[in-house]
């Protein structure tokens, strides 16, 4: 992690974002770049008068906040549509993440069009770490979910590089197909075998999934529990008191979208702590 791109709209809620991208540079000895985007479709004397106000107010909070010390940071305004200019900065410079505060949705607005957040991380490939929590420690207790894909595959490794000291607890859910069927008069002995065939199962392909990163795993946590991925990883981040959610997104957009959902942009709204999202190329 060289590069991290903050993107902020200068309200209190990126304040924690920026707290967060601040110490991530400082623990990666990364160069961080401060991003603020201006909406373009207004008077040019507006334009104008709000880019220079931008510009001082990133520069007194970024100073505040880093002080005479590393890391090497900059400023950068761009006019035009904030999820639009964000993906193209991170790609032209070209950012190793991108770091951002959690909108506040507005329901009938989002509904049709998605938060910033949202549509960074379902049309860019750069991954996206959303701030929710004041940034007072680096991150100890991470919590990911780990379904074998490509997008599981990269999120695991920005997580590991993002908090290489951190705690990690890779999670696999599962559901058990038609489970009236298969429980409804068996004896609890039985069902008992199942659930250990099933762990036995899933553990030798989360080994194989870790012999992926060659020897660059830290020590991991094995979690495998029947449930739908979301309330699994809500629950256990809640439970294990998690600072940062990890999760894989295929990224798809228009009806393939919005017909299966995605475990990602669910996490981002209920999360309890900072949520990263990565997806393969």
């Amino acid at each position: 992690m060289k590069r991290l791109l903050l993107a902020t709209d200068l309200s209190s809620r990126a304040e924690r974002a920026l707290g967060r991208a601040v110490r991530l540079a400082r623990q990666h000895q990364a160069e961080l770049r401060v991003l603020n985007v201006v909406e373009g479709d207004r008077p040019a004397s507006l334009v104008d008068a709000q880019r220079a106000e931008a510009e001082r107010v990133v520069a007194g909070r970024l100073q505040s906040s880093v002080g005479d010390a590393e890391p090497l940071s900059s400023i950068s305004v761009a006019l035009g549509k904030p999820f639009v200019e964000i993906l193209r900065e991170a790609a032209s410079w070209p950012a190793d993440l991108i770091v951002i505060g959690m909108h506040q949705a507005d329901v009938l607005q989002d509904m049709f069009r998605g938060t910033t957040a949202e549509r960074i991380i379902r049309q860019g490939h750069v991954p996206t770490l959303v701030v929710r929590k004041d940034a007072e420690e680096d991150y100890r207790r991470v919590v990911a979910g780990i379904d074998f894909s490509l997008h599981a595959l990269r999120a695991a490794q920005c997580a590991f590089r993002l908090a290489p000291k951190a705690e990690f607890h890779l999670v696999h859910s599962f559901l058990s197909p038609f489970p009236h069927f298969i429980y409804g008069n068996v004896r609890a002995e039985a069902r008992e075998v199942h659930t250990q065939a099933m762990d036995r199962a899933v553990n030798e392909e989360l080994t194989a999934f870790l012999t992926r990163f060659g020897d660059q795993v830290p020590p991991v946590n094995r979690l495998v529990v029947s449930g739908m991925a979301q309330e699994v990883l809500l629950a256990t981040a809640s439970q294990l008191n998690a600072d940062l959610l990890v999760a894989g997104t295929h990224g798809r957009a228009g009806i393939a979208h919005a017909a299966l959902g995605s475990v990602a942009e669910d996490l981002l709204l209920q999360a309890p702590c900072d949520v990263l999202v990565a997806k393969a190329w």
